[in-house]
């Protein structure tokens, strides 16, 4: 890789824009079969941060998730960082009045 830039002043989601770019068709992400190339992990956050921003979720606020584990659950936690929200994961097995 060449380019002018520090990579260590690079934020989270610049380093996933720049991974989208340079390394497109390589793994990001493994969950059993499951795969993600880097470009599609930079797709996917950008339209969940997209979809965020649409719902009116502005930086700085937070977001409850309650997910299993997955690679659509990485890929909604970096998206919602990349919109500058906040995500607070919520444990799946938690009973429903832990969560309320």
């Amino acid at each position: 890789m060449s380019g002018a830039y520090d990579a260590s002043s690079l934020l989270l989601p610049e380093v996933i824009a720049h991974h989208g770019r340079w390394r497109a068709t390589h793994t990001a992400l493994a969950c059993g079969e499951e795969r993600r190339s880097w470009g599609q992990f930079d797709a996917a956050t950008n339209r969940v941060a997209h979809g965020l921003a649409a719902l009116g979720l502005e930086p700085g606020a937070r977001l409850a998730v309650l997910m299993s584990n997955s690679i659509e659950m990485v890929e909604l936690m970096f998206g919602a960082g990349k919109a500058g929200v906040s995500v607070v994961p919520l444990n799946v097995s938690v009973s429903d009045a832990a969560v309320a």
